[in-house]
């Protein structure tokens, strides 16, 4: 049960968010249904982390797909919402983040939710990541550039940093079964070209993900993560 003093310096963390950003605070628990057990996240992980469910989801059906002795790569993981739920479904998750502060708010959201099957990579994923690297599945999630993502008619992956191309070039020479987390108004055409580049059979699926009746976001599905594993 939590204590009267962890919940005021919850409240008074809130309040202490720019009006801005207020917003994502209501939100706290569908970003980490244990977040009032003292999940850390910076500025940019307020509007940055998937939602649980939708983390979840995503985790689900790379279990599905890949079967429940898969091993998988986080790359961009940020404060750790989809690394906690790979984690809960796979016996072990590699998990990149350049900056060394999130890495340390990954690691101690992940051992609130129990998870200690992960190792943490701190730094760049264009410069850390060789041939040497394989797995069975990788998850992208890369920087949107800030809310603003939203009000462009449409999100193209050269807006990306790194841009959708070099991702999709790390992410494959890992595993071909890839998927990328977007925004909901991302480029379709840049999806599909990406899926003919890095695709035997150029085929990628795109989910979108529904949030109280409105698209929130999509999910970029490659290789056997869009096939029947007989």
């Amino acid at each position: 049960m939590i204590s009267l003093l962890l919940l005021l310096l919850i409240i008074y963390l809130g309040y202490k968010l720019p009006k801005s950003m207020r917003r994502y605070w209501h939100s706290r628990h569908t970003l980490f249904s244990k977040y009032d057990e003292g999940i850390l996240m910076d500025k940019e992980s307020w509007y940055s982390v998937t939602p649980e469910s939708i983390a979840e989801h995503i985790a689900q059906k790379f279990l599905e797909k890949l079967g429940s002795d898969a091993v998988v790569v986080d790359i961009m993981s940020g404060a750790g919402g989809n690394t906690i739920q790979f984690a809960k479904k796979f016996p072990l998750v590699f998990t990149v983040e350049m900056d060394p502060k999130r890495a340390y708010m990954a690691q101690h959201n992940a051992a609130i939710y129990e998870c200690d099957n992960i190792e943490y990579i701190i730094g760049d994923c264009t410069k850390c990541i060789n041939d040497r690297w394989k797995a069975d599945g990788v998850f992208l999630s890369p920087p949107w550039g800030g809310p603003s993502y939203a009000s462009k008619e449409t999100f193209k992956m050269m807006d990306l940093k790194p841009d959708g191309d070099i991702l999709m070039k790390i992410a494959h020479g890992i595993s071909p079964n890839i998927s990328c987390f977007l925004p909901r108004n991302t480029d379709e055409e840049d999806i599909k070209e990406l899926a003919m580049k890095y695709t035997e059979d150029g085929v990628c699926e795109m989910e979108e993900h529904i949030v109280q009746n409105r698209v929130k976001t999509i999910a970029t599905y490659f290789g056997d993560l869009i096939k029947n594993k007989d």
